[in-house]
């Protein structure tokens, strides 16, 4: 679709025969094309071209985003003055063209047992008082996939069940819980990149299997700090 209004040509591009897997894009496209004309000097000419920008991070994975792209007319230069708006990006599986379920991210009940012992280290790493909460963090409910939990795309946001921790939800970044989530479901630029080990070094990993436990873990992390 184009529009003039005076010296303010506005263009609107829509995929014509993909079918958009979000129906708020279009809306979002309208709502940064208006913005941006809001924004202008009715008296200087303007051209805002706007577009949803489609991409494929993964083999898996499709970004969808609204951008516009507004060119000032420079009468200095007599030249256009490039500047661009966008809206935040969203994914959906290619092939399906439908959005990003937690369950197809997350996979299983496996899973989900190593998301929970992520979710109780972070919430002991970022307790003012670790061992006063430490018994109610061990005991934090099994998560299930009856449990609210929102697709975001950098991370994993989960309302956690009724606990004594005090803390009520929680937001995981993919890289903190990428061994088990499905990463062909997340942009790979979100995720930890592998550590690089020099050939010419020798290493030494160190694993603790404690548990936890009320009882020792406190010692370990003495130990350790």
């Amino acid at each position: 679709t184009t529009e003039t209004e005076e010296k303010i040509t506005s263009v609107i591009y829509l995929p014509a025969t993909e079918q958009l897997p979000f129906k708020n894009l279009e809306q979002q496209l309208q709502t940064l094309m208006e913005k941006e004309k809001q924004s202008l000097d009715p008296e200087q000419a303007a051209l805002l071209i706007g577009h949803i920008a489609i991409d494929t991070p993964t083999d898996y994975l499709a970004s969808y985003q609204a951008v516009v792209d507004t060119y000032h007319w420079q009468p200095e230069t007599e030249n256009f003055e490039q500047q661009q708006t966008t809206s935040d990006i969203q994914y959906a599986v290619q092939k399906s063209q439908q959005p990003i379920e937690t369950q197809k991210l997350i996979g299983s009940e496996q899973n989900l047992l190593g998301i929970r012992q992520v979710i109780q280290q972070k919430i002991l790493d970022e307790a003012a008082d670790p061992a006063k909460i430490l018994t109610a963090v061990l005991d934090l409910p099994r998560l299930t996939f009856d449990q609210q939990m929102t697709y975001t795309p950098e991370q994993l946001q989960i309302n956690l069940p009724t606990n004594q921790t005090g803390v009520t939800d929680i937001a995981l970044p993919y890289r903190e819980i990428q061994p088990v989530i499905d990463q062909n479901l997340v942009d790979p630029q979100v995720l930890a990149p592998e550590p690089k080990l020099d050939p010419k070094k020798k290493y030494v990993a160190l694993t603790f299997h404690d548990g936890p436990d009320p009882r020792t873990t406190p010692k370990w992390l003495d130990i350790l700090a």
